[in-house]
């Protein structure tokens, strides 16, 4: 009698102890988790993407402004660049290729081996044109004009290797322009007499000081 009275109590015990025993599954605590994520309006979505073009316009922009190529006219049935070449110009661009190649000598001004300037002031001197022979000389001539409106025959002038100089170091001549960049001839130390795209170059570009037009007897 006395187990049986017992028993009730041993149940009732277990059923507790089971009870408080119970453990959250994954389940359960999940739909308790909650996350608050920012609202973004429609309004402002369109706002930042406004403000996003206005910014690469800009970019877009001042490197179109950089690069502006010869514009065209309408002449009866033609189309003709505003700047008609120069047949002068020309010529002294076709005698200046014919040196291509040739190897950069530090104070050379003849085929056999030429620096920078020595290079222009012999392409120069062959068409009758009085030149000073060193690069900063040759930059205090002629006239300044932008880089948009580069031409061939005009004058390029850079750093020299030092990127952090303000001083010219350096001069080329243009040769052409065209939609694809702004080429220049000239006698690189490193690699001689070459024709250069001013616009993809990573070593001119940064480098760059001004253009300088010469007055070649043009009208």
């Amino acid at each position: 009698m006395k187990n049986r009275s017992l028993f009730p109590l041993i149940l009732f015990i277990l059923s507790c102890s089971f009870s408080f025993g119970q453990v959250e599954t994954p389940q359960d605590t999940q739909k308790q988790i909650t996350i608050d994520l920012p609202v973004v309006s429609q309004e402002d979505s369109l706002k930042a993407a406004k403000a996003r073009e206005e910014e690469l316009k800009a970019v877009n922009d001042s490197i179109t402004d950089a690069f502006q190529f010869p514009k065209f006219k309408v002449e009866g049935d033609s189309i003709i660049p505003v700047d008609k070449p120069n047949p002068e110009i020309e010529n002294m661009i076709n005698f200046a290729k014919r040196f291509l190649g040739t190897p950069y000598h530090w104070g050379g001004t003849t085929p056999s081996g030429f620096d920078c300037s020595g290079f222009i002031y012999y392409i120069m001197g062959n068409f009758g044109i009085p030149m000073v022979r060193t690069s900063f000389s040759m930059s205090e001539m002629g006239r300044i004009v932008k880089l948009s409106e580069a031409r061939p025959g005009d004058l390029m002038f850079f750093k020299g290797r030092n990127v952090n100089s303000t001083t010219v170091g350096h001069v080329g001549i243009v040769s052409e322009v065209n939609e694809n960049g702004i080429f220049i001839i000239h006698a690189s130390s490193s690699r001689g007499v070459v024709i250069e795209n001013f616009k993809t170059s990573r070593y001119l570009i940064p480098r760059f000081l001004k253009v300088k037009r010469l007055d070649y007897g043009e009208k």
